[in-house]
């Protein structure tokens, strides 16, 4: 957020802080808007001080009533004669701003959207981990010259402080709904060209805080994708040795490699091929006829892998949600 104009950091939370303490101006929001529209207006959201991706909501309530705030702070300011009012009434004002939020407004939400994900006690790692990919890959197809990637690796090594690959300033991706409101506020193209540097620079800052934050065993972690029941039941099946975390089992490989030759040869539960850990519990408990575990090995080795942590978001969650021992 320090790579776009400070005064919006200012703006959005002073929105809702100015509504907040005052019931009167509440009832005077919600008669106007209610004169405008069928309805009463969307609470607007609190900021956090501590997670910036809290931000996203806040924003779409903003823009949501965005003209109806305008007009709010346009009366009241002559009514208040207050300096918060008139300062929150010239930036409402200067479609500058409007620019800004709509512009940030999709992609903070979409991070958002990724990263409730990470905030899961139970999830697909792998697909998981294509959501993360998939995030990095579109924020990155923004300001950097399009390009197809073979594998994820390929997607984390690009090097995106070389200026070769960057898009020229008009040439980057600054979304669909930033674009229909520049053509509607026709606004100088000194003060656009303004905007859209910061929101680059914006784009820039935030891929190099993404990848900082990606796997580095990212060729690993792709590979789990063969334990999926869909994969490891189907003709794309891949052979053992090609799968990268092979390495970690120290068992008796022959017979991990004949039970995983076997395993599609069953008929498995329909009700656990939606589940991964369902999925492997089952073939690891499964008894041939004379009783005996014949998938043990490679159902014990697939629950091992799919036990890596994903994330210490649950973790965090019952260290600070449990009371405190006493000594």
């Amino acid at each position: 957020m320090q790579k776009l104009p400070s005064h919006l950091e200012f703006m959005v939370p002073e929105t809702y802080r100015y509504f907040s303490h005052s019931t009167l101006r509440q009832q005077k929001y919600a008669q106007l808007y209610s004169t405008i529209n069928v309805g009463k207006p969307l609470k607007l959201q609190q900021l956090s001080e501590t997670r910036w991706l809290a931000i996203a909501p806040c924003l779409t309530r903003v823009l949501q009533q965005y003209d109806e705030l305008k007009l709010h702070f346009e009366i009241s300011k002559h009514e208040e004669k207050n300096y918060t009012t008139d300062l929150l009434h010239q930036m409402y004002s200067d479609p500058a701003n409007r620019l800004y939020l709509i512009f940030l407004q999709p992609v903070v939400s979409q991070v958002n959207r990724v990263n409730k994900m990470f905030e899961m006690d139970h999830c697909n790692v792998n697909k998981l981990l294509a959501e993360l990919m998939s995030l990095y890959k579109s924020i990155l197809g923004r300001p950097m010259i399009p390009r197809t990637f073979s594998t994820w690796k390929a997607v984390t090594d690009f090097d995106m402080k070389n200026d070769r690959n960057h898009l020229p300033l008009q040439a980057v991706d600054f979304g669909v709904q930033f674009n229909i409101e520049l053509a509607r506020t026709r606004l100088d193209s000194g003060i656009v060209d303004t905007v859209k540097k910061y929101d680059r620079d914006f784009l820039m800052q935030l891929l190099s805080e993404l990848q900082q934050r990606l796997p580095s065993n990212i060729h690993h972690l792709q590979t789990l994708d063969a334990l999926s029941p869909e994969t490891v039941l189907g003709l794309r099946k891949p052979k053992l040795q090609d799968l990268s975390f092979l390495m970690k089992y120290s068992g008796d490989i022959g017979k991990l490699d004949e039970q995983w030759q076997y395993i599609g040869t069953v008929s498995w539960p329909m009700d656990v091929l939606d589940n991964e850990e369902k999925f492997w519990m089952t073939v690891h408990d499964h008894h041939d006829a004379s009783g005996e575990q014949d998938f043990k090995e490679v159902g014990q080795f697939a629950l091992s892998m799919l036990a890596l942590p994903f994330s210490n978001a649950s973790v965090e969650r019952v260290f600070f949600t449990n009371e405190p021992c006493e000594k």
